[in-house]
């Protein structure tokens, strides 16, 4: 994890006299968007061992790591060494019907009942050690002081440009510059869609270097 006080040397060179407090929380906003937009900060749960007749599991990183960070959606979930499908409970109403109430057995599919929480389309018939694994996309909260390292490390100007974007644009203050704050989230926006292409390729390292540009 890497500290948001860690953005701030770029930033506050852009925004003279600005507060550190005021640069932190517009660095938390661009860092929670960049997050949920690009789903680029990615993290392997723990594997859970299997219970018998359990078809729900909780895909929330139990490391204290993450206490402030939250599960966006999972993007991959593995049962016993085999890759299973996401599907709706629609899709298994009619391709599966009962599949609430059958026997247990070994899943195939299963669905997100929420962003943390994923259900099997069978309950466990056995115990497994370390048979439910998965990948997920995660987002700092609005309390958390810091995100993920590969977040600061590959995509450092993104989140800088985010927060400039949005300091820049407050009226009020000595260094608002409009043109410049479009400038910045328009590049904000730019890089969330390069992130997100990676992510869905599985790539997430991005060389990054944040040059202050003056339009």
């Amino acid at each position: 994890m890497t500290d948001y006080e860690d953005f701030l040397p770029n930033i506050m060179i852009a925004v003279p006299g600005a507060v550190e407090a005021v640069a932190l929380s517009y660095i938390s906003s661009a860092a929670i968007r960049f997050c949920n937009e690009s789903l680029i900060w990615q993290v392997d749960i723990t594997a859970l061992d299997s219970a018998i007749d359990e078809d729900t599991y909780s895909v929330q990183p139990s490391d204290s790591t993450y206490d402030n960070a939250r599960v966006i959606l999972p993007l991959w979930v593995a049962y016993d060494g085999n890759e299973i499908a996401e599907k709706t409970a629609e899709w298994l109403n009619r391709f599966d019907a009962g599949w609430r109430d059958k026997d247990s057995g070994t899943p195939m599919y299963y669905i997100v009942e929420s962003p943390g929480t994923i259900r099997f389309n069978r309950k466990s018939d056995e115990v497994i050690t370390g048979a439910v694994e998965a990948k997920v996309a995660m987002k700092p909260t609005q309390a958390a002081t810091s995100v993920g390292e590969i977040v600061y490390e590959d995509w450092r100007d993104a989140i800088e440009a985010g927060a400039l974007g949005m300091l820049l644009n407050m009226k009020t203050k000595d260094w608002y510059d409009e043109r410049a704050a479009k400038g910045y989230m328009k590049d904000f926006v730019n890089q969330i869609q390069s992130a997100k292409a990676r992510a869905r390729m599985g790539h997430t390292k991005s060389a990054t270097t944040l040059t202050i540009p003056s339009w």
